[in-house]
């Protein structure tokens, strides 16, 4: 202990040198990781505040209990549970008055103890019993001022400690099985009635409180969320009462819950009125939306099924705040829209088909409105002309967000009738328009985006509606003026469904899209039609197929003759979606015309190409041109061979990551014609043959080039799932096998991924419906190599990969286990003790969790690997203890 205070006097002293400060801070983190702290932090607590200086040593050691429950729970004997519980709420009695940031440190480490302790089965009765017995100690019935002065010391320690508990059940840095952790959630579920009684009790004896009341609100907001409380008690206790007077102090305000929402519905217009004038109204209004949604959200099923017209009353405050021209106010209430939408449209439970049908009847007039509320706050500003781009962006997020609640007032309007709504409105504002286009092209841009959002494949009305038709022979017609183009030619690919069905509007709309294409100073404008195209061929490829529109396609690709699709304003992923959809529409025509129309849309392209490899073109030229390639031979399949050969060999000339990514492309394409199996296994063999030399050049070739190592084991992937034989059954398992153990370290995230999948596609064929020739392959390779693949796993978990990446291994590890029981955990237990010492890893944790019965009879693949995932990743958490800033006072 004495060398603790020892190092809190040097952080302390002024006249310290900063390299005694800093070791005295790695000291005490290095400390924290000792099983002294436990007893040394617990000592700490006991001393007064003047033996300890300033009060940091208190807080490092209420941080350092919390820690070591938390991530070294394991060190402690069972039989010391019960004491380290007692002590810590001894000391949580005595911080209660303070320093705060001790006693949420301490709560923390109880609650955190509860979720492990399974002894502790009644941890919420118990500790309301101990703080609340004798009754008069913790609360009594005289008003509060005359409270005794135990009771001061008791009754925000236990509100504390009650908050925290429901927080620290869904705290999943503590590593707990998942059965315990469902088990603890049950147990405080179990515990709901008497808490809400003891907090009625407090708030109605505890009025002259602010902070007292304040506690016991957050307390109950904390079990609210954690739907620790039956919906009955709760409306039964006189909590909610309570709560709602709470309104009346500013003080208490923010912490007011379900407050009486529609006696709120006036402040709230004198807040929004009074806006302009005092900054303070405006966070009022803010927060009353903020309250009326959170009671909407919370209480909609109850009000649905029982109070329908309250509800009403409800959403109509709710549509003051959807109609606020803050975007960050209105977008408080769209989660709301969605619960409800869901509800009328039969996505919930709460209402059957006969109530259904009503209740949106009831709702109707409601979603009209909110269309109108949502069209005005999606229309762009007068001054986003001069918007920074941060700023274009976030408004333009805003508008999908909105697009989605536009979605929900489809599903109770349905999609014709707020095509309707947005239609009338827009001929309205088309005679402004008319006389100032420049000006007036804002508001007619939000009624097309509006309508962008309206479309529905499941009502068959909106095939047949005339709405829709007018307008969409309206878009083309509309003078370009600012975003209105590219909203309008959007729109078009948008609806490409209902077009398949009205094929004659098809050449109209496809001369629409291509002008967008041809905007060649405005590279937005080409980026929306290629998007719209995409649609449209994708859809529509059946129509477009045919002589007339497939002559319009195709004179697209033949826009310049050497650049073909290149002599747009394009970005490179939007040339490749441009080529995606074009060879669709040509892989709909009968056979003697595909090899004809490939030629006219590949032949620039190869162009392009040749002259780039023959003239030194950089990789990002040749991997544009390929990815354009393959966007063509994925939809069209004559060609695959002579494109397989060309391809390895210039990858054998110049080993670029883009030829491996045409391979995978041609094997997914093409897996299922058995004539080209020979040119695959040519391909894959001498395409690893070079891969193998380039990574095993130099000491640094694997993480210098990281697109190889992608682009390579996502190939391994796609073999070993359409054609194992090719690896399994043949000399390059092994060489790709200690390659892909090499490439487990490497920090490049795309080829780290590639690499821990190539190894997950492995371990499932040992375990899988293989030829016997395969399977006995990978086998014999997994009895011989599986030590290597147990050492470099772990070496990653132990810190070789970042701490976020972990979780991505467990499924390789758990595969790795289900190959072979036995020597999986002789592997395991050898690499633990070939670790290097410093290393973040509690191997006998990590054991005892991998191998517990829980983890090995987990069939689901979800549920076991959450399992395996929070075995591996506990121990990595130890490298970063516990510290204030994990939760503030």
């Amino acid at each position: 202990m004495e060398s603790v205070l020892e190092a809190f006097r040097v952080q302390q002293d002024p006249q310290a040198r900063p390299e005694h400060i800093r070791d005295a801070n790695l000291w005490l983190e290095r400390f924290q990781s000792t099983t002294e702290a436990w007893t040394v932090a617990d000592g700490l607590l006991s001393l007064p505040a003047e033996q300890v200086g300033n009060g940091s040593a208190h807080v490092f050691a209420a941080q350092t209990l919390r820690a070591k429950i938390q991530y070294d729970w394991a060190e402690l004997p069972p039989q010391s549970h019960a004491a380290l519980r007692d002590s810590l709420l001894a000391h949580a009695v005595r911080y209660s008055a303070g320093p705060q940031v001790v006693l949420t440190q301490l709560c923390l480490a109880v609650a955190t103890l509860a979720l492990h302790m399974e002894a502790w089965g009644q941890a919420v009765p118990e500790l309301i019993g101990r703080f609340t017995s004798p009754p008069a100690e913790a609360l009594a019935n005289p008003p509060f001022g005359s409270l005794p002065l135990l009771a001061l010391a008791k009754l925000p320690c236990l509100l504390e400690l009650l908050t925290v508990m429901p927080e620290e059940a869904e705290n999943f840095k503590v590593a707990v099985m998942p059965r315990r952790r469902d088990e603890f959630r049950g147990l405080l579920r179990g515990a709901g009635p008497q808490v809400v009684a003891l907090l009625g009790q407090v708030q109605e004896q505890c009025r002259g409180s602010s902070p007292l009341v304040q506690a016991c609100l957050r307390c109950t907001a904390s079990w609210l969320k954690a739907k620790s409380v039956p919906a009955d008690c709760l409306m039964a206790s006189p909590l909610v009462g309570l709560a709602f007077a709470a309104l009346d102090d500013q003080t208490l305000f923010d912490e007011g819950i379900m407050p009486p929402v529609l006696a709120l519905g006036r402040r709230y217009d004198a807040a929004v009125q009074a806006g302009d004038e005092e900054a303070g109204d405006e966070e009022v209004a803010r927060a009353l939306v903020r309250l009326f949604t959170e009671t909407g959200e919370q209480c909609l099923h109850l009000l649905l099924t029982q109070q329908p017209e309250w509800l009403v009353s409800l959403a109509a405050c709710l549509l003051r705040g959807a109609a606020h021209p803050d975007a960050d106010v209105a977008e408080i209430t769209f989660n709301f829209w969605y619960m409800l939408a869901e509800e009328l449209n039969g996505g919930g439970r709460s209402l059957n088909d006969a109530q259904r049908v009503d209740a949106r009847g009831l709702f109707a007039d409601c979603f009209r409105q909110l269309l109108q509320a949502l069209r005005s706050l999606v229309e762009f500003p007068s001054e986003s002309d001069s918007w920074p781009a941060d700023q274009a962006d976030d408004f333009r997020r805003f508008r999908y967000a909105v697009g989605d609640v536009l979605t929900d007032a489809c599903k109770v309007l349905s999609s014709t009738a707020c095509i309707e709504e947005v239609y009338g409105a827009l001929q309205q504002r088309l005679p402004a328009f008319g006389a100032d286009p420049a000006g007036q092209w804002r508001s007619i841009e939000a009624c097309v985006f509006c309508a962008r959002q309206m479309i529905t494949s499941n009502e068959p009305a909106f095939f047949t509606a005339p709405v829709v038709h007018q307008l969409l022979q309206l878009l083309p017609t509309l003078p370009a003026a600012g975003d209105l183009p590219n909203t309008a030619i959007r729109t078009v690919g948008t609806y490409a469904n209902w077009l398949s069905r009205h094929a004659e509007m098809l050449p109209q709309m496809l001369t629409y899209v291509t002008s967008g294409l041809q905007q060649q100073r405005n590279a937005a404008a080409a980026s929306q039609a290629t998007s719209a195209m995409k649609h449209l061929c994708d859809a529509c490829a059946e129509h477009l197929a045919e002589e007339a529109t497939m002559a319009q396609l195709i004179q697209i690709s033949r826009a310049s003759p050497l650049a073909g699709t290149l002599s747009f304003s394009l970005e490179p992923a939007d040339r490749v979606d441009l080529v995606a959809a074009l060879s669709f529409v040509v892989s709909q025509l009968p056979l003697p015309q595909v090899l004809p129309a490939m030629e006219a849309i590949a032949r620039p392209l190869l162009q392009r190409l040749q002259a780039a490899l023959e003239g030194g073109g950089g990789p990002g030229e040749v991997s544009v041109l390929l990815e354009q390639l393959c966007a063509l031979l994925g939809k069209v399949s004559p060609g695959a061979r002579p494109t397989a050969d060309e391809v390895t060999g210039w990858f054998e000339r110049q080993p670029h990551s883009c030829f491996l990514y045409v391979a995978n492309v041609c094997l997914r394409g093409y897996h299922d014609a058995p004539e080209l199996l020979p040119t695959f296994r040519e391909t894959f063999a001498r395409m690893s043959a070079v891969v193998f030399r380039l990574l095993s050049a130099a000491p640094t070739a694997i993480p210098d080039n990281p697109d190889v190592v992608d682009d390579f084991f996502e190939l391994c992937s796609t073999v070993l799932r359409l054609h194992p034989a090719l690896l399994a059954e043949s000399e390059l398992l092994l060489s790709s096998f200690q390659c892909g153990c090499a490439a487990l370290r490497i920090q490049h995230r795309e080829a780290n991924r590639a690499v821990v999948g190539f190894f997950e596609m492995l371990l499932a064929g040992a375990r899988g419906n293989l030829s016997p020739a395969a399977f006995n392959g990978i086998t014999t390779l997994l009895v011989a190599n599986g030590a290597q693949l147990a050492q470099e796993l772990l070496l990653a978990i132990a810190g070789l990969v970042p701490p976020a990446r972990v979780r991505f291994l467990s499924p390789v590890l758990k595969g790795l286990v289900l190959v072979d029981y036995a020597a999986s955990r002789s592997w395991l237990e050898a690499a633990v003790q070939a670790l290097p010492p410093g290393g973040h890893m509690d191997g006998a944790t990590l054991l005892q969790a991998i191998y517990s019965a829980e983890a090995l009879a987990r069939d689901d693949r979800g549920a076991g690997d959450r399992v395996f995932g929070q075995a591996a990743e506990a121990p990595r958490a130890g490298g970063a203890r516990g510290s204030a800033s994990e939760r503030g006072p």
